[in-house]
């Protein structure tokens, strides 16, 4: 079976085999560009983007596929899907644009290493249609669907990208924050902080930047940064770097 490895963040692996989508996309950001300001926050709308491109699709609605903070994809809070990595290069001229590349991979029918989003497909197919049935729903309870092709998932997904970056620039985070928080796995979750002797947390959102936003016991604010924190989602912990 042909495999692609490439790096991840901190040097972890990050294979792509056949039946993965994987895409890299250069963005050029003005100097006056919101977004060129807040570019932390680019990882979280390029997740956003390819959650809502399956989710959004008539019949794909309840399909349980979410954002996982800070650029994960994930099937329910269990399984990962894909990746989001993103590299900034900046010009030497400050009048210049700052090109930051989007790095993305998803399992669309690779079952391997993980599981996909056709995978997913087939576990929603299975549980809301029986082999004895013949009914259908308008709303696609009753209605087998089809799996994504690569092809399919990456121009939903750019459209959406693209939907999106120009929200954002336009109108910032209230532009996207609706849709974000929709999809999103960590709403209100109360989990422990290793940096806190693993002092249970609730977790509020993230701020204009993509940190993570979390209230402690004694009412304390504290927003986390994604490159010196990760989520182990599997235990409820969230564990300095």
């Amino acid at each position: 079976m042909l495999c692609y490895v490439c790096t991840g963040r901190h040097d972890n692996a990050w294979l792509s085999p056949k039946g993965c989508m994987m895409f890299s996309c250069p963005l050029a950001l003005r100097p006056r560009s919101h977004l060129l300001a807040h570019l932390s926050l680019l990882q979280h709308i390029v997740a956003l983007s390819v959650v809502t491109a399956i989710r959004t699709a008539p019949g794909y609605e309840e399909l349980p596929v979410c954002i996982k903070w800070p650029n994960d994809i994930y099937y329910q809070n269990r399984v990962k899907l894909g990746g989001v990595l993103v590299s900034v290069f900046s010009a030497s001229d400050p009048t210049s644009p700052t090109t930051a590349v989007i790095g993305c991979g998803v399992n669309v029918s690779n079952k391997y290493p993980t599981m996909s989003v056709n995978d997913c497909i087939q576990l929603h197919n299975n549980t809301t249609h029986s082999s004895s049935s013949t009914s259908s729903s308008s709303r696609g309870g009753g209605i087998i669907l089809p799996p994504f092709t690569v092809e399919a998932l990456l121009a939903l997904s750019l459209n959406r990208l693209e939907r999106y970056l120009s929200l954002y620039e336009h109108s910032g985070m209230s532009a996207i924050e609706t849709d974000y928080y929709h999809y999103w796995l960590h709403k209100d979750a109360v989990v422990q902080l290793g940096s806190h002797a693993n002092e249970e947390v609730t977790v509020r959102g993230i701020d204009q930047f993509g940190y993570l936003r979390v209230v402690t016991q004694t009412g304390e604010e504290l927003n986390l940064r994604p490159d010196g924190n990760s989520f182990d989602i599997m235990n409820n912990l969230i564990v300095m770097k």
